[in-house]
């Protein structure tokens, strides 16, 4: 309770950008960054340099933003490859 309001128990929540899993693992929202970087994916035809921008502004940027809180302690959280 919070000022006597029932709180709802949730599995996951977004707060500030970042989503958020009750087993406190990084997995959901990784693959819900990456998710969104649709575009980075289909860009496969362009050149190396158009491709390493998109990866950087659509990716990268929106995995670096919790990167001061994520800090991985499993090697699959700091070795994700994408295709």
């Amino acid at each position: 309770m919070l000022r006597g309001v029932v709180l709802q128990h949730v599995s996951e929540a977004r707060y500030l950008g970042v989503l958020l899993s009750d087993d406190l693992q990084w997995l959901k929202h990784v693959q819900h960054i990456t998710a969104k970087a649709y575009l980075w994916r289909n860009l496969h035809h362009c050149p190396e340099k158009l491709r390493e921008l998109a990866y950087i502004s659509l990716v990268r940027s929106r995995l670096e933003y919790c990167a001061a809180v994520w800090d991985p302690h499993k090697n699959h959280s700091t070795n994700l490859h994408w295709s």
